[in-house]
């Protein structure tokens, strides 16, 4: 059986040399980058209107990461953040410092 890793950056390379390592097959084939917002304002922008939602979900940290720089002041209160994982509930935690609450 051939393993086909998909996720980007060093992230993917680390899991295909763990899955080789374990002796499978193991190709790593990254379908994106992940880099910066192509549109910094635009995101600010919508960022800004974050109090106008209930919930923000963060699909990776990597989002969270890439998140953090762009918002302006401070998380709304009444928006709740979502975390698909718990390394993407590590770096809200870490990086967005939520109410205990929120996340």
């Amino acid at each position: 059986m051939l393993v086909i890793v998909t996720r980007p950056a060093s992230a993917g390379q680390r899991l295909t040399e763990r899955l080789v390592e374990q002796g499978h097959r193991a190709w790593w084939w990254p379908v994106f980058d992940i880099g910066a917002a192509p549109d910094a304002q635009r995101a600010r922008t919508t960022l800004a209107r974050l109090a106008d939602y209930d919930l923000a979900i963060f699909v990776s940290a990597n989002a969270v990461r890439a998140a953090q720089p762009l918002l302006i002041g401070a998380w709304p209160s009444g928006t709740m953040m979502g975390a698909v994982g718990a390394s993407t509930r590590a770096a809200l935690e870490a990086d967005l410092k939520p109410a205990s609450s929120s996340v």
